[in-house]
């Protein structure tokens, strides 16, 4: 039996950077229904609103025995997963400096609690009538992440990113 799938597509975004910030989420099931989170901080930077979508929405979801796909265009986020990076900053310790290591120790038991998850970097703001760029960026994503991506589902993905960034900053206009 094929497993369930749940796609997150999360953004953050500040203006200015450091300034009021915001941070959406947008969860999609497999049977296309989805919800949509968003919230912000008056006094913050782009890259913890970035980590703190992240994080609400991997709180979101609590069926933990399906496959997660969640994508962002945050390098820093993707990489800090992908790549590992958090295990190099000793968030075990109270004392732990890292900036915005209150919301990686949280990610992480969350990542932990996940059978099956996967973190994807999706280019931000992509143009989805300029059909050229729209293939050269699915050919890198396919190529970055070891996918097989056809053009209708990397519309779909770049829809959803364009739009979760848009909800990232609805919320720094009412700030």
């Amino acid at each position: 039996m094929k497993k369930k799938k749940t796609r997150i597509f999360i953004d953050g975004a500040c203006e200015p950077n450091p300034g009021s910030g915001g941070w959406g989420v947008i969860i999609r099931t497999g049977s296309n229904k989805k919800a949509k989170y968003y919230g912000g901080e008056a006094d913050t930077t782009n890259a913890r609103m970035e980590v703190m979508a992240m994080y609400k929405g991997l709180k979101k979801v609590t069926d933990h025995d399906q496959r997660i796909e969640v994508y962002s265009d945050s390098a820093y986020v993707v990489n800090t997963i992908r790549e590992g990076w958090y295990k190099k900053w000793n968030l075990d310790d109270p004392d732990c400096s890292y900036k915005h290591a209150d919301l990686w120790r949280k990610i992480v038991k969350l990542l932990n609690k996940f059978e099956d998850i996967e973190v994807f970097h999706i280019k931000a703001h992509l143009d989805l009538t300029d059909r050229d760029e729209l293939e050269e960026w699915r050919q890198k994503f396919n190529e970055k992440h070891d996918q097989n991506i056809n053009m209708g589902t990397f519309k779909v993905l770049v829809k959803m990113n364009n739009e979760v960034d848009k909800l990232a900053g609805k919320r720094i206009s009412r700030l």
